[in-house]
């Protein structure tokens, strides 16, 4: 998961629906990053700052949790940290 803004620009004309994204980090490093961790071809945006929410769902769920930062990539382990 990570965490962004979506930037009210102009939105482009291509047939489906887009948003203009900005992270902490440069975009090709983001890119990077978040492909390293193999996740889907879609992604879903939500409003506001949910990540410690989708934290505590991923480790009832018994889920490994990967959050892509600016400065680090987070991994969380469930069973690792007891959660089982």
């Amino acid at each position: 998961m990570a965490e962004g803004e979506s930037e009210p620009r102009e939105i482009l004309r291509i047939g489906n629906t887009n948003s203009r994204l900005r992270f902490a980090l440069l975009p090709d490093a983001f890119v990077n990053r978040w492909c390293a961790e193999g996740p889907p071809h879609h992604v879903a945006l939500g409003i506001g700052h949910e990540a410690a929410t989708l934290e505590k769902v991923g480790r009832l769920l018994d889920c490994e949790i990967v959050i892509v930062r600016g400065d680090r990539l987070e991994r969380q382990s469930p069973s690792v940290q007891g959660f089982r």
